[in-house]
């Protein structure tokens, strides 16, 4: 009976030692993991920063000048609507 008794003891500290480990690595994990989500929150912000920035740049962005309607020299109703189409 003495010998079950010390050999259940024994299992029973094992056991223990064996959920405070995992305890330890169920903390390193979880830590990770906030760590990460940190990083990643980060990361979204900065990619949504710089698409902000690039549409502002694009929208900023002098239009391409329109290609002026060129009237044939002498020809004056030609002439006329050219000066109102430009």
């Amino acid at each position: 009976m003495r010998v079950e008794l010390e050999d259940a003891k024994r299992q029973k500290k094992e056991f223990e030692d064996e959920s405070a480990e995992c305890d330890e690595r169920i903390a390193t994990l979880e830590h990770q993991l906030n760590n990460l989500e940190s990083e990643k929150a980060k990361l979204i912000a900065e990619e949504l920063e710089r698409r902000r920035l690039e549409e502002e740049a694009r929208k900023n962005q002098p239009k391409p000048p329109k290609g002026k309607y060129a009237a044939a020299k002498g020809d004056r109703v030609d002439e006329l609507m050219a000066q109102y189409i430009n």
